[in-house]
Formats: structure tokens, sequence, C-alpha cells
């Protein structure tokens, strides 16, 4: 059985804290071995090398960031390892280099609503998915011009479009950031649980896609 670890706050986070979204995660990745832990600052990469992938649902970077951290995930993706970012997981501002392995970095977002969730057809994971609406914070980010993206699916808001999921590779391994998953009512969305799903595949090399077409904003 796949080994995979969810990390993120309980007690520490402002505004997502795990609670409620460990039972989702854990239902959604049920064919897996999942290990949750807020103790991420005390890992070591010896033990990240013992997963297949990871699941970052950090809230508390601001409180518990360090550049120890950022090596620690930088290290383990770089070298093979492949990373889960949800929601609120890429908003780490005191470590830019989290940012770039990521791909994007958060700017900001206007207040929740019901927002539409379109997959890119052309993209074979986008093939994979489905559209869904969902009540959900549009994050809006600023894309690295470093990074080689691929968007899987943007999201709808004043009639513009948005990214909303994208892949990437670092070093050996692999990134992907999954907008959606403001609360653990947002995971139980069949959409969102579908693409939480398949983007856990990906990770474990049990779906191969592309992932080097450059983002540019027109």
């Amino acid at each position: 059985m796949k080994k995979v670890l969810l990390v993120g706050d309980y007690s520490l986070a402002t505004w997502h804290p795990l609670r409620g979204v460990d039972d989702e995660l854990s239902r959604i990745l049920s064919i897996y071995d999942l290990t949750i832990t807020e103790d991420y600052d005390k890992l070591s990469i010896e033990e990240l090398k013992e997963y297949d992938f990871v699941v970052n649902y950090i809230d508390a970077y601001d409180l518990r960031a360090n550049s120890s951290l950022a090596a620690l995930f930088i290290s383990y993706v770089a070298d093979g390892g492949a990373m889960m970012v949800i929601h609120n997981g890429i908003i780490s501002r005191k470590l830019p280099e989290l940012e770039q392995m990521v791909g994007g970095a958060f700017t900001h977002h206007p207040k929740h609503e019901k927002i539409s969730f379109v997959p890119v057809d052309s993209h074979p994971l986008g093939k994979t998915i489905m559209p869904f609406e969902i009540d959900e914070e549009p994050y809006m980010f600023t894309m690295s011009n470093l990074a080689k993206l691929s968007i899987v699916m943007n999201y709808e808001y004043q009639n513009e479009l948005y990214p909303a999921v994208w892949l990437r590779s670092f070093g050996k391994g692999k990134v992907i950031y999954i907008a959606p998953g403001h609360n653990a009512e947002s995971f139980k969305n069949e959409g969102l649980e579908l693409l939480v799903q398949q983007g856990a595949l990906w990770c474990c090399n049990e779906l191969d896609f592309p992932q080097d077409n450059i983002y540019t904003k027109d």
C-alpha cells in the first residue's frame, strides 16, 4: 500500500485548521496508508522519504516556517518525491523558495462565493475530472516566470479565467497545486474529491501526464 503524509495545523491554525479536513482527506485517500501530523517542523529527510507523496495543508507558516523547513521540502521533492499542495498550503510568504517550487505565489483573495471550476479539456488530466461549482475563496496568484507549469483547471471569476490547478516538475520530483479546499465542507464536493484522487494517482506515478508547458496570462 502506498504511504502518504498529510501535514497541517490544528491548534496553531488561524484560517484553515486540519480538524475536519483530516477526516475528509482520510476518506478521499482511503486506498492509501495515510499518516497525519502537525509536527512537520520536526521531520527529517529520511522520514519524508518513507512516503510516496506529501499532502501540504499548512496554515501556520508565519508561526512555524523557517529555512530548515523549506530545505526539507525542497530536498524531498527535488530528489524524486511528490507533493500535493492544497489551498492554503501555497501561502508561504516567508519562504519564497517554496513558492518557486510550487510555481506561484498567493497574493490575495476576494470574498468567498460560489465559483465554477473548469477542466482544461486539452490536458490529459483535464479529461479525467469534471467541472464543479463550490463555495470557495477565489485565490489569486503571481505565477512564476521561471516555473514550467501545466494548467489542468481554471476557475471563473467576474467573467475571467484564473489558474486553479496545475502540475509541475521540480528536479527529479513533482508538485500538484489544488486551489479549492477552504474547509471540510469543500472536500465533500464530488468534483473536488475526484480531483484529489486523480492528483494522488499522478503523484504515485500511476498516471503519466506532461507538466512542462509554460503558463502565460494574456
